[in-house]
């Protein structure tokens, strides 16, 4: 039998689902599958001057490449980048080294599925968070600083605090006025309130955290010339008042005592009353640094014995702890309150490298909020300008824990995130500078690489409805009396009302009569006229 008919749109439809397949892989049969495991570095230089990969031998420009699509200002230009992103749940840092791990769109397919992603090699075992984190597996994030609201302000060392080299030999061509220190205004911090920073005079250089570990620092300089500082605006989201928990956390390596590391105090900066006489100043508001009131939130300074202070005032009361500080070598520490249902009064705490060294209950008890500018390495820029370095100044407005001061000290950042993944793209990145090697161990040692992929898959169905009077009769030249197809005289048998026609074999064709699908049915199925009958055609593209 060979009859058509035609399907109407009610007859099709077609149903989307997502396939996974299991990855496992080891580093032989991964670098067959063309998986590249590769190092990029940050550089100062002009980019115009790596002109080939043979110059380029640290992958400057792909590194470059890497944060201008998934990093470089993500908050700021979210919609614009690569990746899922998200302000609570994403931390996207790239400091000066990265390393990645990428998988062909052939393996990954539309994606990765999110939480499959395993790494594990001789230096430790990566997992990823299903929020495309990747982290240490076993690590407790209760230990760890993870809520980016609670950063109110962070200078981390991103990209050598965001510097470039103005100086640099580009095509033979000198800088004639070269430039000694960074000046720069309105740059942004690395929190997620973007707050604005004015460096003066600092100069960049690396810092080593020890096993290996190294990053950019800030220089302040101090003498009878120069001296340097970093400021930003007043802002109410570290003013803060009895009562309102906050942890200051920073690396320092102080040269000499007598020295202001951090205040909000001394001066703020205000509109000057208008005059009426000559202007020398074009603009019609003029900024103005006055006094500010003897009230203030914080300041932390070195004294003359060489001892560490942190204090606050409400201009009647001035709570104070103190700790020895080594000068010429590298120390963290963190300067907290706590009021907590544990500390009975409020207390002020310090810790140093990890461990709390003084305590002090908060006896403030009015206001401690002022207008003054944040000051980083003076008091208001006027006196006691401070001689060494810092590097990963936080400011939380929440108290620390002892297992998150731990994790500050001994992590860096305090984050328990090691880089991203990329689940679109097939790109994993390792951006922690305690964790820089941990995809670049010996060829030697081998690793193991498993993950999950998701290809859309299309389950496409097709009703072929027959009514009871359709389709009763055969064309089959068995049934006829003259057996070829140029007689239409049938057979005595298949004249009777118990003569049925059974179907074998079900096709689509398109409308150039081209046979696009063909369905064998398991039994020969007789029709009935009596009934209607529905053949279910299911097949997945």
């Amino acid at each position: 039998m060979s009859t058509y008919k035609s399907l109407n749109p009610n007859d099709i439809s077609r149903v989307p689902f997502n396939a996974n397949k299991q990855f496992s892989l080891i580093s032989s049969s991964a670098s067959t599958a063309s998986i590249v495991i590769e190092k990029f570095e940050w550089s100062a230089s002009i980019l115009n001057t790596f002109s080939s990969g043979t110059v380029d031998t640290k992958n400057i420009k792909k590194y470059y490449q890497l944060d201008h699509l998934f990093y470089k200002n993500y908050r700021l230009d979210i919609s614009n980048k690569l990746g899922y992103a998200d302000y609570l749940s994403g931390n996207r840092t790239l400091y000066n080294k990265v390393n990645t791990i990428s998988i062909p769109t052939r393996l990954f397919g539309n994606k990765i599925k999110p939480g499959t992603f395993y790494y594990s090699g001789s230096n430790g075992i990566l997992v990823d968070d299903k929020k495309g984190n990747l982290l240490i597996s076993g690590t407790k994030l209760i230990s760890h600083s993870i809520d980016e609201r609670e950063k109110v302000l962070s200078i981390e060392p991103i990209k050598g605090f965001k510097q470039y080299d103005v100086n640099y030999d580009l095509y033979g061509k000198v800088n004639p006025n070269p430039l000694t220190y960074y000046n720069n205004e309105n740059i942004y911090d690395d929190s997620y309130y973007n707050n604005t920073l004015t460096y003066k005079n600092i100069l960049f250089s690396k810092e080593d955290y020890g096993s290996n570990i190294s990053g950019s620092k800030i220089n302040f300089i101090s003498n009878e010339s120069i001296t340097s500082s970093v400021m930003s605006p007043h802002n109410e989201t570290y003013n803060f008042n009895p009562g309102e928990d906050f942890a200051i956390s920073f690396f320092i390596n102080p040269v000499s005592a007598s020295a202001y590391i951090l205040c909000k105090s001394t001066t703020k900066t205000i509109l000057k009353t208008p005059i009426y006489q000559q202007l020398y100043t074009t603009g019609s508001s003029q900024n103005k640094d006055i006094k500010s009131k003897n009230q203030y939130p914080f300041e932390i300074f070195i004294d003359s014995n060489q001892k560490i202070n942190f204090r606050r005032s409400d201009g009647t009361f001035t709570p104070a702890i103190s700790s020895s500080i080594n000068t010429g070598s590298l120390s963290h520490v963190v300067c907290m309150t706590s009021s907590s249902k544990e500390a009975s009064p409020p207390k002020l705490v310090m810790a140093i490298n990890g461990a709390v060294v003084a305590t002090t209950p908060d006896t403030t008890t009015y206001q401690t909020e002022n207008k003054a500018n944040l000051y980083i390495g003076s008091k208001g820029e006027i006196s006691n300008f401070y001689t060494g370095s810092m590097s990963n100044l936080m400011i939380f407005n929440k108290a620390r824990s002892i297992e998150q001061i731990k994790s500050l000290s001994s992590s860096i950042n305090g984050s328990p995130y090691v880089g991203n993944i990329f689940y679109s793209n097939g790109i994993s990145t390792i951006t922690h500078l305690k964790h820089q090697n941990i995809a670049l161990a010996p060829v030697s040692d081998g690793y193991t690489l498993k993950f999950k992929n998701i290809h859309p898959i299309y389950e496409n169905e097709y009703m072929c409805t027959i009514k009871a009077d359709e389709f009763n009769h055969t064309h089959n030249v068995s049934t006829r009396k003259i057996k070829n197809d140029q007689s239409a005289i049938l057979a005595d048998f298949a004249t009777g009302s118990l003569f049925k026609p059974y179907v074998t074999t079900i096709g689509l064709y398109n409308e150039q009569n081209e046979l696009l699908v063909i369905g064998k049915l398991g039994q020969p199925v007789k029709m009935s006229e009596e009934t209607d009958t529905t053949f279910v055609l299911r097949w997945d593209t």
